[in-house]
């Protein structure tokens, strides 16, 4: 019904030699018939640079999905569903980037090869290590090329998420 975390947002482009990472809390709720997503990042810091407060925020209620750049005071509404078919804000953040945990696991064996790798013991008491692998006709073949997820076996949600995207950046979120 609810959840919600810290979150620390890694974006590294090899190419470039650089980094962004961004920090915040994302919070969710369902309801009866709809879900709310809310991601407040409070601050930025590129490569070596030192961390600086940087809000923005991004909001999905079932319908609208609204993105706030308080520092550049600009606001950007996208529809993404019908308002009389409001989509879970989970589901529609599945179709662009597969979430381990809060997708159906059918749908991940479809579009990936899955398989789990070992950990050294002191982080297999706490953690489950899967690898999806894109497959060949899979829908995200031209987004992602691998992605890596560190599962918590406490709450069975996923801890943290490595994609490296067929352009070999590598976006890294820790789910806190």
């Amino acid at each position: 019904r609810s959840y919600q975390c810290k979150l620390d947002y890694i974006v590294r482009q090899p190419l470039l030699e650089s980094q962004a990472r961004r920090k915040g809390v994302l919070y969710y709720a369902k309801l009866e018939n709809r879900s709310y997503l809310r991601i407040d990042f409070n601050t930025l810091q590129y490569d070596e640079e030192p961390e600086q407060a940087y809000r923005e925020q991004y909001l999905f209620d079932g319908v609208w999905l609204t993105y706030v750049n308080y520092e550049g005071r600009s606001v950007q509404r996208q529809q993404m569903a019908e308002p009389n078919e409001p989509v879970d804000a989970f589901s529609l953040v599945s179709r662009r980037v597969p979430i381990l945990g809060f997708s159906k696991i059918e749908d991940l064996q479809n579009q990936f090869e899955i398989e789990l790798i070992p950990l050294d013991e002191a982080a297999q008491a706490s953690f489950r290590h899967l690898r999806m692998n894109v497959r060949p006709e899979s829908i995200y073949r031209d987004d992602y090329v691998t992605i890596d997820f560190r599962i918590d076996r406490k709450q069975g949600l996923p801890a943290k998420v490595v994609a490296v995207t067929s352009e070999q950046d590598i976006h890294e979120i820790a789910l806190i």
